[in-house]
């Protein structure tokens, strides 16, 4: 779900954007794989009429594909209407794609290579609003540690209000239910235990319907020697679900931790198998992560699984078993750009929708975040790649050639992701802040810095919101889509002790990644530019994209930048409890003393204090007095002009941030 843009930022990349007239029919022409020795051959269309509905994507296979050299393969699409269709070449398989844009209407596209061309005539059609949500199937018959799908059917049909809700079970214990809107389906996990009568209700927004699936589970013994396992699997440092990208995958201090080998296990095969029912001996550790092996069996006596199995780790993965969930569901742009969504995607700002895009790749398939070190590696190297072998469609983004990462992935394999666009309408962290704009936290809920352990410190944050914004956003989902980021800087570069940053992929919560955003989406240029990114606010009518879009997206630092680190997050968070040294006053040739406690630590300590303006403030001089705690002087020199900032007093300990407080330097006392 996470800062996956991070990778792809700070490097200088060329995209491919999608054109309406010529598009990418072959990523890699005289690729050696002999089609440019095969002769000239007329390319051959499965229909040459298709019809569909607005939410859909049609797909007309090209029959001789195989055959097809490089003056055979179609490449250019002209249409006699623009804006209702776009076709491209599949990055994943012979046919042509045809994603709609918003409108229904009737249109004839001329298909051409070098030496044939065709038409085909495509009907687009309006969808017709139904008042109640459909069900693929109302029983389901599963087995004991598996995951089953039941589809919406008629999702794009139905208003949010009348689209199921909320899902409850008659017994506990038995299964997990949840909705993902991406794919429109219920997804079932089940646990160890069978059942032979389980009731699951699901309930719409409304309240209106009420649909019982009755649910039968059996005893299954799952077989870990069946030949047809995902063995190649994703794994690093997971805790509590969640994975810590700092160390990349090959490199020193890598760590692989056991919840991530059975979470990757499971994920990348669709099953569900309890860590209480397997075994793990590590036999390798491979190159700092990369080949290590390790068996998995059955313990003894397991009621749902038995066999074992040899697992590698971090090696030819094929990305199409690691990026499970290749539909992204909605994604929101920007009111000017999805009203302008055809001019967009014919210019180089297409690499903006691709940058949001891959935001949504990552936060559907959380296991990308093992490799986001790897990716901004060597200045963003293969982040560069992705970019510049990925073709954007109104419902496809397709990577051919996805990077190996050096030997994590399979070499020569293409990714396609599906999606819909849809008006941004989520609503923003901004507007739910009170009028200061500023919200306290309590020091003591912040000292375990890991991310499982924030959920206090954010539920203090949660309950300061306003109510429309409580209303829409539950405590849970405000919990799962925010971060705290530690040691960081504000909008003007100044240190900052702790920030709130929301994360993308939430379809009721605005958020980007602060590299995507400046260096992507809405790149600003400058030294931002260097990343070859688009600018979406011009499509705005204003040209200019509201605060509440922008506010909390970065500061760009170059040489952080290099590193992937834009300093994303809201510098709104007041600190307060123990040993927290609040924001403070002081008059012009005012000194002023101030203790801020004892620094508990097993070694030496290097103590660094700054002034963020040594005109307006000064550090006269800071000590340890007798019973252990340190004291800064501080004198006021000037009053700050009318737009200038006020000083900001940042303490680090052993190069890390430990507090940061403002002064306000008022002018002398008379």
């Amino acid at each position: 779900m996470k800062k996956l843009l991070t990778l792809l930022a700070a490097t200088t990349m060329v995209a491919s954007s999608s054109i309406s007239v010529v598009a990418c029919g072959d990523p890699n022409p005289g690729d050696g794989s002999g089609g440019e020795t095969l002769p000239d051959a007329k390319f051959e269309l499965e229909k040459n009429s298709i019809e569909f509905f607005t939410n859909e994507i049609g797909r007309i296979k090209i029959k001789n594909w195989s055959i097809l050299n490089d003056n055979s393969k179609p490449t250019k699409f002209t249409y006699s209407e623009e804006g209702i269709v776009q076709v491209t070449k599949s990055a994943t398989a012979d046919e042509l794609v045809v994603t709609p844009f918003k409108k229904a209407g009737i249109v004839t596209v001329t298909v051409e290579s070098k030496i044939h061309k065709e038409t085909i005539t495509i009907n687009v059609k309006e969808l017709q609003v139904e008042e109640e949500f459909k069900l693929e199937k109302t029983s389901l018959v599963t087995k004991t540690s598996s995951i089953d799908r039941i589809k919406i059917t008629n999702w794009d049909n139905i208003s949010e209000e009348k689209r199921p809700d909320t899902l409850n079970f008659d017994n506990d214990g038995y299964a997990t239910a949840r909705i993902d809107t991406a794919n429109k389906e219920i997804v079932v996990e089940t646990f160890e235990k069978n059942i032979d009568n389980l009731k699951l209700s699901l309930i719409s927004k409304d309240g209106n319907q009420t649909t019982v699936v009755s649910i039968k589970i059996e005893t299954a013994l799952f077989d870990l020697e069946q030949e047809d396992l995902v063995v190649n699997i994703a794994a690093g440092n997971m805790t509590n679900g969640t994975i810590d990208p700092t160390i990349a995958v090959g490199s020193k201090g890598f760590e692989i931790t056991n919840e991530a080998i059975i979470n990757g296990f499971n994920t990348m095969n669709g099953i569900n198998i309890s860590a209480d029912e397997l075994i793990i001996e590590r036999e390798s550790d491979g190159n700092n992560g990369i080949g290590a092996l390790v068996n998995l069996r059955a313990k003894e006596g397991s009621t749902v699984v038995k066999g074992e199995v040899s697992l590698t780790l971090n090696q030819n993965i094929d990305p199409n078993d690691y990026f499970a969930n290749k539909n992204l569901g909605e994604i929101r742009l920007f009111k000017g750009a999805y009203n302008k969504l055809d001019e967009v995607l014919n210019s180089s700002d297409a690499i903006s929708l691709g940058a949001i895009v891959f935001e949504q790749v990552g936060a559907k398939n959380t296991q990308l975040e093992y490799v986001k070190a790897n990716f901004i590696q060597n200045l963003g190297a293969a982040g560069k790649e992705i970019m510049k072998n990925a073709v954007t469609t109104a419902t496809t983004f397709q990577i051919t050639n996805m990077p190996t990462l050096k030997g994590i992935f399979k070499e020569n394999i293409n990714v396609e992701f599906t999606y819909k666009f849809v008006e941004e309408d989520r609503i923003t962290l901004f507007e739910a802040l009170p009028e200061t704009k500023r919200l306290n936290v309590n020091f003591d809920d912040l000292e375990n810095k890991a991310k499982f352990a924030q959920k206090e410190a954010k539920t203090y944050i949660y309950n300061q919101l306003s109510e429309e914004f409580k209303n829409k956003i539950s405590l849970t989902h405000f919990i799962e889509f925010t971060n705290l980021i530690f040691n960081t800087k504000d909008e003007i570069g100044n240190d900052v002790y702790v920030k709130l940053d929301v994360l993308p992929g939430s379809d009721l919560l605005y958020g980007h990644d602060g590299a995507a955003f400046i260096g992507y989406i809405n790149n600003p240029g400058g030294l931002a530019g260097a990343s070859g990114g688009g600018n979406l606010e011009k499509y705005e009518d204003s040209k200019k994209l509201d605060d509440k879009y922008t506010t909390g997206m970065g500061y760009f630092d170059t040489i952080a930048a290099m590193g992937g680190n834009f300093y994303q997050g809201h510098a709104i968070l007041d600190v307060t409890g123990t040993n927290y040294i609040e924001n403070m006053e002081i008059h012009v040739n005012e000194e002023k003393s101030i203790n801020f406690g004892n620094i508990e630590t097993n070694s030496e300590i290097v103590l660094e204090v700054n002034s963020s303006n040594n005109k307006l403030l000064t550090i006269n001089n800071f000590e340890k007095n007798e019973i252990g705690d340190y004291i800064i002087s501080i004198k006021g020199l000037k009053v700050p002009g009318l737009f200038a900032s006020q000083p900001i007093i940042s303490i680090k300990v052993n190069g890390k941030l430990y507090r940061s407080f403002t002064v306000k330097v008022l002018a002398a006392n008379k």
